[in-house]
C-alpha cells in the first residue's frame, strides 16, 4: 500500500488528474 501510494504520488507530479492516479492505483493493485 505504501508503495503505491508513493507511485501515485509521483503520477500525480507528471499528470495531476484525479482519473489517471486512480487508474494506475487499479493497477497495482
Amino acid at each position: 500500500m505504501m508503495l503505491s501510494t508513493m507511485i501515485t504520488i509521483e503520477h500525480n507530479t507528471h499528470f495531476p488528474q484525479p482519473e489517471d492516479a486512480i487508474q494506475l492505483n487499479i493497477v497495482i493493485s
